[in-house]
Order: structure tokens, then sequence, then C-alpha cells
């Protein structure tokens, strides 16, 4: 850390030496025409970044998400699982004075670093000498952690101070306990502007996004932190974004933007000067207990007031369940024939997956071809009914655990004959299964990961 250190020190002399000449370099760029316009950069390993006026004191994370590093140092590496962008921008004012003030000793308790951090930047503390002394205190560590002045987060004109932290004394827990927090300088002094959320469960903040999110010329900021409850873990992304009259940050997302393992990245997916939030794999829990995993593409969007989700696109299915769970939504849906052809692949497609469900396989053959059933009839098809009708009573016999589908899959079949009308027809289904609740309760033995059934859902016309 020393060889981090002492470069950091030597780039914040050098900081105070160009603040000085700042007159005179105003003086030549006001000579010589306007400075260039601001431009978006998205952080890559081949793609270095500049952003003026700004100082970062990082430890590199290996791996962990990219963080933005002005010259003269490397230029960042980009890690999978985050694509981070940030916009640059530049400081009109400096506050407080620079100052030179006496190391405070190493916090007793992790809730005292708030207030060590702020006497310390209020007294002229640089950023390079907190970033050492936070290193020294163990709340920045190999791979973890982040203090920065390189963003006007408010629109003042005077830079705030970014620090992610490890918790150092619960650095055994898993996830390890740490924060987001904002600095921000008011006549001399620091203050509070924002502390994300601490406390066993919440993990130590990544930073994904610093710029305009949502065209209103402001500046945001986007951070993703793990969160686990009851054994399940989430990476949940926070956007934020500063609002004069409640004087603090105030979140665009009023829900989780989340996903178990995915990969999060923000961009201009349709050109309408909007970053979208995406999230690229993953699903609700990697535990087992979730169930069979099912990656996606999930975009959010800004409606106006909020991100709100905007589309989720399933990757193809690898196991047989979410063959099922397809082809009832395209029946749901109306579109009886691709049902079929999913249905049909359900049951013919060796190479899909099975999943820990005690007979799954007879109970979702007995499934999907009652399903079938109700399908061939939605199309007005009554021969192909018939035979997929026959198919289900002569395989699904009693003392079978599919059996239930064989007296579902009846009772849909005796109505509609008698009917010719899908809704009578399942009523008579939704009937049948209350009657025989292992119908819809085998549906539901796939976890919170997957789709949860209720007794109209077998059935829905």
């Amino acid at each position: 850390m020393a060889r981090l250190a002492r470069p950091a020190i030597l780039r914040g002399m050098i900081r105070l030496f160009f603040l000085a000449l700042m007159p005179v370099i105003l003086l030549g760029l006001t000579a010589c025409g306007s400075a260039p316009p601001v431009s978006e950069v998205v952080l890559a390993a081949e793609s270095p970044t500049v952003t003026p006026g700004g100082m970062i004191l990082m430890v590199l994370p290996t791996p962990t998400p990219v963080t933005p590093t002005p010259p003269p140092g490397p230029a960042p590496q980009a890690v999978p699982g985050y694509v981070l962008t940030v916009v640059a921008g530049s400081q009109t004012a400096v506050c407080p004075r620079p100052g030179n003030p006496r190391p405070p000793a190493a916090p007793a308790a992790y809730n005292l670093y708030t207030t060590a951090i702020t006497q310390y930047l209020s007294a002229g503390g640089t950023v390079p000498m907190l970033g050492a002394l936070l290193t020294e205190w163990g709340a920045l560590d190999e791979g973890v952690g982040l203090v920065s002045d390189a963003y006007d987060l408010t629109g003042d004109g005077v830079y705030e101070v970014l620090v992610i932290l490890a918790d150092p004394f619960n650095a055994g827990i898993a996830p390890r306990p740490g924060q987001i927090l904002i600095f921000g300088c008011h006549q001399e002094d620091y203050r509070l502007l924002y502390g994300s959320e601490y406390g066993p469960g919440f993990g130590i903040p990544t930073l994904l996004y610093v710029g305009d999110m949502n065209a209103n010329a402001g500046t945001e900021l986007v951070y993703v932190q793990q969160r686990c409850q009851s054994g399940s873990c989430v990476q949940a992304a926070q956007v934020l974004s500063w609002s004069a009259p409640n004087d603090g940050f105030i979140a665009l997302n009023v829900d989780t933007v989340g996903s178990a393992d995915g990969r999060f990245s923000i961009a201009d997916l349709d050109n309408d000067r909007v970053q979208e939030i995406m999230i690229q794999g993953g699903g609700i829990s990697s535990a087992m207990s979730a169930g069979p995993p099912r990656s996606s593409t999930t975009i959010w969007d800004w409606n106006g007031l909020n991100y709100v989700r905007a589309l989720t696109r399933l990757d193809p299915p690898l196991y047989r369940i979410h063959v099922i769970h397809d082809a009832d939504r395209a029946l749901e849906s109306g579109n009886g024939e691709e049902a079929i052809r999913l249905y049909r692949e359900a049951l013919d497609n060796p190479r899909l997956g099975t999943w820990q469900v005690p007979n799954e396989q007879f109970m979702l053959r007995g499934y999907a071809q009652f399903k079938l059933i109700v399908a061939y009839a939605y199309l007005e098809d009554d021969l192909a009914a018939l035979d997929a009708h026959s198919v289900l009573m002569a395989e699904h016999t009693p003392g079978l655990p599919s059996y239930v589908y064989a007296l579902v899959g009846d009772a849909f079949w005796s109505a509609y004959q008698a009917t010719h009308n899908l809704h009578t027809a399942c009523v008579a289904a939704a009937t049948a299964a209350s009657q025989n609740p292992q119908a819809v309760l085998f549906l539901n033995s796939y976890g919170p990961a997957n789709r949860a059934y209720q007794v109209p859902d077998i059935c829905t016309f």
C-alpha cells in the first residue's frame, strides 16, 4: 500500500500547484477559445479514461468491478460482472481550504468512521491521505474500497468525496459488511450527504455508473450492493440523484433492480438519451432451494418518475419444466399452435434437464398431455383433442402418481364434449384439481425462482 500512497500524495501536491496556477490557465483558455465539450467514456481494458479536476485513490480488485482512475495512473481493468461508465466533469470551486491536519487515530468502532472522516476532511485533509488512513485502519483492503473526489454530484461546482468502506471489525462475515458514503462541503465544512444501508446481510457496494441517467442535465450515481436474507442473496442496484428541495440524495428506483448473479451494465439501448440498466444472466437465486435456474436479460428504463422493469427476455430453456412454463404462457396468450409445439417438445425432447422433484418424469408427462387436450379444444380440433385424451387415459392409470392429471383431463373433456364451451370445461378441470390437490402442489415443487400455480391456473379459459 506504501507504493500506492506515495504517488497519491504526490498527485495531491501537484494538484495544489495547479490550483495556484488556475487563474493564469483560465486566462489562456479564454484567449484561445472555449474548452472542448464534455464526453461520455465507457471504461474497458483497452480504453484509458481521464476525469479532469478530480482524484481517485483505490485498491485494485482481484477480481471486482472496475473503478475510474485519472492520469497518471494505469488504465483500469475490465472485470466480468459489471460495466462501469463515467462522465467527465470539471470543478469550479474548492472547499474547504487545503490543510495539513494531524492524522486521527483509528476509530474504536465502525459507527465512528463517519465522524472521523467528516472531521478530517473539514480540517483540510486530502483524499490521498484519507485513502492511506483508511487502508491503515483496514477499511480499504485488497480488492475492496474506494476514495474519490472526482465527481460533482450535487451540481454546486464543488466535488463531493465518495468513499466505499469495508467494515474492518467484521471481516470474517459473509457478505462482509460495508457502505458507500458521500460527503459534501459547504461553507468550509464537510457533512455526510448519503450513506447506504449497513448491517448484517448488506455487502460492500460497488460503483457502477456516474453521469446523467435520465437526460435531466444532472449527475446520477449508480451502485450495486449484495443483500442477503434467510440464506438467499441478490445483487441490487440503486440509482441516486441529488434533490435540492430535499437537501439530499433520492433513489430513482422504487423496486429492487436486482439479480442473484447477473452482469450489470448501463447504456442508452434505444437512442433516446436516457440510460437503461441491463442485467444479463442470473436468476432469482443461485441456491438449490430456489429451483432450476433460468437465465434472462432484463431491461430497466426511466418512465419519467422512476426506473421500472421494461422488459425481461428469457434465455432458451434447459429444463423440461421451463418448456412447460413457456407452453402455458403461449396458451394463456392465445397462441395455441405454439403451445402445442412446446407441449410436444416437453414430451419428446430427451435432452431437456430434470430437477430433484419426486416422480417428475410421470407428472410432467401427465400434465403436458392434459394441456394438449385443452390446446386442441381451443383450436377447435376436436379429433386431435380426442386422440390426446385417449393417450392421457391409457398412459396414466389408477395407482400412478400422475393419475391426478388423468382425472383433471377427463373432467375437462367430459364437460367440453357436453357443452362445447371452453370456460365450462375449465371450471370442471379446476374442480377436479381442487379435489386432487397434488395436481397443483406438484407444479409448485420447483422453488421460488419458478412460476407459482393456483387452482385456476390449471385451465385459464
